[in-house]
């Protein structure tokens, strides 16, 4: 079964410039590994393992939602959290207007078998296996990690994981309307 969420491909535009604050700072820390930047997406809402006539059914949803024009998204604040023994370093994504809320409850209203759960857009940057998943944040100017972009394409993504990596594919896109 695919496991599925709706996001946001960060733009090569974004990643260059976020990847060389990012793997500057990280170095300084012991364990950590970025996750490749090509693969860097900002989660809007986690879908979780659907059936081959689900998926078919969010893809349509998605070609027929009524989208609105794109506002600038900002991404900051990274943050660690632990799930299963493994251990995340995210960012935040936030706008100045209420666009990611409408956005998150657009994406709801396409996929009825969203999981509910507090919404949290994030991107995740770095993974470790830190006995105690210490990123030792105070330790790293992550001041300079913010940056501003505008999303192009609202999309159904599939992770995998194969031989201890996570693959993404996109499934299906929809641009955002111009202003």
């Amino acid at each position: 079964m695919p496991r599925l969420f709706l996001g946001v491909i960060l733009p090569r535009g974004v990643r260059s410039p976020l990847q060389n604050k990012i793997e500057k700072e990280l170095k300084q820390l012991d364990g950590h590994t970025i996750s490749p930047p090509e693969k860097w997406h900002l989660t809007l809402l986690f879908i979780g393992n659907v059936g081959v006539r689900a998926e078919e059914k969010i893809k349509d949803q998605l070609v027929r939602a009524k989208l609105f024009p794109a506002e600038p998204i900002t991404l900051g604040g990274p943050a660690p959290f632990g799930m299963f023994g493994q251990h995340i370093l995210f960012m935040h994504a936030k706008s100045a207007t209420d666009f990611l809320t409408r956005l998150h409850n657009a994406c709801m209203r396409m996929v009825p078998v969203a999981h509910s759960h507090v919404f949290r857009p994030h991107v995740t940057i770095a993974r470790t296996k830190h006995p105690r998943g210490d990123f030792s944040l105070e330790k790293l100017n992550t001041r300079s990690w913010t940056i501003d972009f505008l999303p192009p394409f609202l999309s159904l993504i599939e992770s995998s994981q194969r031989e201890g990596v996570t693959h993404y594919r996109v499934l299906s896109q929809r641009r955002f309307p111009r202003k």
